[in-house]
C-alpha cells in the first residue's frame, strides 16, 4: 500500500480540487494514477513504487529490463496479498505501483469486488488472481492465454428467450470464473479488449473467433482496429447476460 505519509491533508485536498476534476476517470491506467498523485501530493517516483525481482531472472528478461506493473487493490485483502507474492515471485524485475481504490471514489466504483487488478506496460492483465508462472509467462507475450476456466470445456446453449438474464451475486460468481480481463458492463454484456503488433494479427484472431462463434451458434460484436480487437458479448433474445456469453467468452480466451 502506498505509505500513509503521502496522503495530503483535507485542507490540501480542497486546494486540488480542480486539477482532480480535469482528470476524470476515462477508464485510462495513466490518468487514474495522475488522480491519486495529485490527491495525495505524490512523493518523487522512486519512493512511491517498488522494484521487484531478484537474480535468478528466467529466459527473456534482461537485468536492464523493467516492468511497469501496477496494482490496484484494497487493504485487508488476501487475494490482493496472494497476488502482490505472485509477482514478486514470479523472477520478473518490475516497478510495482500499489493504489488502494478505496481513496479514490471513481476507481472504487469502477473496480468494486474485483480486486486486485493488475496492469502490465498499461494494459490490463489479470483480475482476481495470478500466479508467478501466469505472469512470467505474460510478461514474455502479453498474448498468451491464460489456463482456461472450466466454462470453456462448455457448449453454448441457444436461447429461446422467456428466461431472465442474470444479475446479481450469480453474476458476479461467474464474471470470477472466468476472469482473464473481460468487465461486465452494467450488468448487460461482457467486453474485453485483446492487443496486437499490428493489423494482420488482430485480423488473423478476429477470423479465428469467427469460427468459433460458427461452431458454438453464438456469436459476439467484434471491432477491429489497428493493434486491438474489442469483442462485446450478450444474447440479445433477451438483451442481457446468460451463461453462454461466459461461455463463449472462455473459449475466444483460448484463441491465438
Amino acid at each position: 500500500m502506498l505509505n500513509s505519509k503521502w496522503r495530503a491533508d483535507r485542507r490540501s485536498r480542497s486546494a486540488l480540487a480542480g486539477a482532480v476534476g480535469a482528470l476524470a476517470d476515462t477508464g485510462d491506467e495513466r490518468a487514474n494514477i495522475e488522480r491519486l498523485r495529485l490527491l495525495r501530493h505524490s512523493p518523487p517516483k522512486s519512493k512511491a513504487t517498488a522494484n521487484c525481482g531478484n537474480s535468478r531472472l528466467g529466459a527473456g528478461y534482461r537485468s536492464d529490463e523493467m516492468t511497469r506493473v501496477t496494482l490496484y487493490m484494497r487493504s485487508d485483502c488476501s487475494l490482493c496479498e496472494t497476488a502482490r507474492e505472485a509477482i514478486r515471485a514470479s523472477g520478473v524485475p518490475v516497478e510495482l505501483s500499489e493504489v488502494d481504490i478505496d481513496e479514490d471514489a471513481a476507481l472504487r466504483a469502477r473496480y468494486t469486488d474485483d480486486v486486485p487488478v493488475i496492469f502490465v506496460d498499461g494494459r490490463e492483465a489479470f483480475r482476481h488472481r495470478v500466479t508467478p508462472q501466469q505472469f512470467a509467462e505474460y510478461v514474455r507475450d502479453p498474448r498468451a492465454p491464460e489456463p482456461p476456466p472450466e466454462l470453456a470445456t462448455e457448449k453454448c446453449v441457444p436461447c429461446r428467450g422467456g428466461v431472465p438474464p442474470l444479475h446479481g451475486e450469480e453474476l458476479q460468481t461467474l464474471a470470477k470464473e472466468l476472469g482473464g480481463g473481460w468487465t461486465v458492463v452494467r450488468e448487460h454484456h461482457l467486453e474485453k479488449s485483446f492487443p496486437f503488433p499490428d493489423f494482420a494479427s488482430g485480423l488473423a484472431f478476429t477470423n479465428a473467433v469467427g469460427a468459433v462463434a460458427e461452431a458454438e451458434g453464438h456469436h459476439p460484436d467484434i471491432h477491429l482496429a489497428w493493434g486491438s480487437v474489442r469483442i462485446t458479448i450478450w444474447t440479445h433474445k433477451i438483451d442481457g447476460l446468460t451463461r453462454s456469453d461466459f461461455v463463449l467468452a472462455a473459449k475466444i480466451g483460448r484463441v491465438r
